[in-house]
């Protein structure tokens, strides 16, 4: 009797579980996050920080999470380690908000989700400097 008690209990619970979309899946993160910030530490005792404020020389590009698994990002900045970054690939989400994206060459890069899975902080080594860039969920 206890056993079948035990079954059933288990089955509700899993009938609960079923329909919902994890706040880490694919499904629900998809969309475009924008950039907004960037930091860079190239290592001389200054950090270069560039906010988007819609001059043609502030920081532009945006990530794209797709339902699928998949990301395009694009980002484009001045400042001490100015450069264009694009890049592609597959990406997941683990339970404490860590993002990690993997490139087609085999190498991975990753960030964090914060703000209730609106802003995605990716920092990255490029051009001899520390790069920060955040991108904040596209309206």
């Amino acid at each position: 009797m206890a056993m079948r008690r035990i079954l059933c209990f288990a089955f509700l619970l899993a009938l609960t579980g079923c329909g919902r979309i994890s706040p880490n899946s694919p499904e629900s993160l998809a969309g475009t996050f924008d950039l907004e910030i960037v930091n860079v530490d190239a290592g001389r005792g200054n950090v270069d920080v560039l906010i988007k404020l819609g001059d043609t020389s502030d920081p532009s590009g945006f990530i794209e999470l797709n339902s699928d698994a998949t990301y395009r990002l694009t980002a484009t900045y001045g400042g001490l380690a100015g450069t264009t970054w694009q890049t592609n690939g597959m990406y997941r989400v683990d339970n404490s908000g860590l993002i990690q994206f993997t490139i087609p060459v085999g190498r991975t890069f990753s960030g964090s989700l914060t703000e209730e899975r609106r802003q995605i902080s990716v920092t990255e080594n490029l051009n001899h400097a520390t790069v920060r860039l955040v991108f904040n969920r596209a309206p």
